[in-house]
C-alpha cells in the first residue's frame, strides 16, 4: 500500500469533524490562498445582490446590505445591519476605517466590525490580525474619515471595497479587434479597453487607460489568461509579454507567447501566474523583436484573476 493521507474528510466512520479539520477542508475548495473573503453575489439565496452594499450617506454609522463570507474556513452570513459607529473625527487630519469580518476561534462568535485608523498627514488603513488559531480579520470596506469636529459624515464616495470575493470569474480587462500594426523591434502596449465589461466593482485595482497599466493596492497573485491572433509575415521573433513596473519604471518583463512564424495568420494563448506588491503595476504589451518586418494584431483578448493577501 502506497503512503496514507495526513488528512481526510469526510469518511463516515470519522464522526463529525474538529473544527480545524473542517476549516482545514473549506480552506482547499474556498479558492483562495487564505480560505477568507465574500461570498460573490451577496447574501440572498439568488445570489442577485453584490453583498454588503454600503447605502451611504449617513452619520457615523455605514448601513450595510445582507452579505456571505469567509473568513480563514470559517462562514458566516449576516441580514442587512451595521458594524458600529465610526469613532469621532480627529480636528486636524484625516484617518481610513477598515470594516471587517471577525472570526473570533477563541470565544466562537463571528461578526462585523470596525477597526479605527490612526489620523495622519497621510492616513493609511489600520493593521489587522489574521492568526488562523485564534483571531482572523478579513477587511470588506475601506471608509475615508476626512478631519473636523464631532462625528464623521460618511458619503459614498468615503467607501471602497477592499476585499477579493471568493468564486468569481476573472476580469475581462482588454479587447480590441481590426488592424493594429507593430514596427521591427518596436513593443506595443496593449490598451485596456473596458467596454463592454463590468470591471471590479470591487475596486481590487486600479485601470490606467493613458498608460495601459494595471495597479493593485495590496500585495496578492496574479493570474494572466490570454488569446492572441495576429496576421502579417514576419521571420523575427514576436512576443506577447507582461511587464512589471514600479514607479513608472519596468523592474521585469514576462513572456506569455513567444513564436517565430512565416504564417500570414495564426493564433496562440498564454498563461502567467505570479506575486505582486502593493502599488505596483502591470501592462501587456506585444513585440516584434527583431527582423525586418513589422506584423498586425487582429485581436487581443486578456483576462485578469487577482488574489489579495500574501504573494
Amino acid at each position: 500500500m502506497g503512503t496514507a493521507a495526513t488528512f481526510t474528510a469526510i469518511f463516515d466512520d470519522q464522526g463529525l469533524p474538529t473544527e480545524a479539520n473542517a476549516r482545514e477542508f473549506y480552506r482547499s475548495i474556498i479558492g483562495s490562498s487564505t480560505g477568507s473573503g465574500v461570498v460573490d453575489g451577496g447574501g440572498s439565496a439568488d445570489l442577485t445582490t453584490q453583498p454588503f452594499i454600503a447605502t451611504a450617506d449617513t452619520t457615523a454609522i455605514v448601513p450595510l446590505g445582507e452579505g456571505r463570507g469567509w473568513c480563514s474556513g470559517i462562514f458566516g452570513q449576516w441580514n442587512a445591519g451595521n458594524a458600529g459607529t465610526h469613532a469621532d473625527r480627529h480636528a486636524t487630519l484625516a484617518r481610513i476605517d477598515y470594516i471587517c469580518m471577525e472570526a473570533d476561534y477563541v470565544a466562537n462568535t463571528m461578526e462585523l466590525v470596525i477597526l479605527t485608523g490612526t489620523a495622519a498627514a497621510t492616513p493609511v488603513p489600520p493593521t489587522v490580525t489574521q492568526n488562523a488559531a485564534t483571531l482572523w480579520q478579513e477587511p470588506i470596506l475601506e471608509v475615508a474619515i476626512d478631519a473636523g469636529a464631532g462625528a464623521p459624515t460618511i458619503v459614498a464616495a468615503d467607501v471602497t471595497r477592499r476585499t477579493k470575493p471568493v468564486g468569481r470569474n476573472p476580469y475581462f480587462l482588454s479587447t480590441f479587434t481590426g488592424a493594429q500594426v507593430v514596427a521591427a523591434g518596436n513593443a506595443y502596449p496593449v490598451p485596456v479597453n473596458t467596454a463592454g465589461y463590468t470591471i471590479d466593482p470591487w475596486r481590487m485595482f486600479d485601470v490606467d487607460v493613458s498608460t495601459s497599466e494595471v495597479t493593485f493596492p495590496l500585495n496578492g497573485r496574479v493570474r494572466i489568461m490570454c488569446r492572441w491572433h495576429t496576421q502579417g509575415a514576419s521571420l523575427s521573433w514576436r512576443r506577447l509579454a507582461v511587464e512589471y513596473v514600479r514607479a513608472g519604471v519596468v523592474l521585469s518583463t514576462r513572456t506569455l507567447i513567444s513564436t517565430q512564424n512565416a504564417d500570414a495568420d495564426f493564433e496562440l494563448a498564454g498563461f502567467a501566474s505570479f506575486g505582486v506588491w502593493a502599488t505596483d503595476s502591470i501592462r501587456l504589451v506585444v513585440k516584434e523583436d527583431a527582423g525586418a518586418n513589422g506584423y498586425t494584431s487582429q485581436y487581443l483578448t486578456w483576462e485578469l484573476d487577482y488574489v489579495s493577501g500574501p504573494s
